[in-house]
């Protein structure tokens, strides 16, 4: 298993890899594309990503805790019984996101684009969505 802690990247690519399993502690990454990506079971903890793009990866089982991920795409990510855990996602969008199966416990996702996103049945009472489009 790979663990990658308290790394910087700036303007790297990780596109088409398959880093399945991975473990993030305090890495931070910006303007950095992970196209593709796998990270079926990865562990992010306490990491900072801005302006990345995850368009087409596979977040499936992942499990992200206190984690920044600003003003980032996941257009056509699958988060498949992916976790989310006091999580930061201002700004980012999720254009044709596959969010079925996801387990989202606080954070502020302020500014995020949702929508056409199916929430119905999510618990989201510990959520901030200020500006937010939830659309449908």
């Amino acid at each position: 298993m790979t663990t990658w802690t308290e790394k910087d990247f700036t303007d790297e690519s990780f596109d088409w890899q398959d880093l399945t399993g991975i473990e993030m502690q305090r890495c931070s990454f910006t303007h950095c594309s992970f196209k593709g990506t796998v990270l079926a079971e990865a562990d992010i903890t306490r990491c900072t990503f801005e302006e990345c793009s995850f368009d087409e990866a596979r977040l499936n089982a992942a499990q992200i805790t206190d984690t920044s991920l600003a003003n980032c795409t996941f257009s056509s990510t699958y988060f498949f019984l992916a976790t989310l855990k006091n999580c930061r996602l201002i700004g980012s969008s999720f254009v044709a996101a596959d969010l079925d199966g996801i387990s989202i416990v606080g954070g502020d996702w302020s500014w995020s684009n949702l929508r056409r996103q199916p929430l119905k049945g999510l618990d989201l009472h510990e959520m901030k969505f200020v500006e937010a489009d939830l659309a449908w």
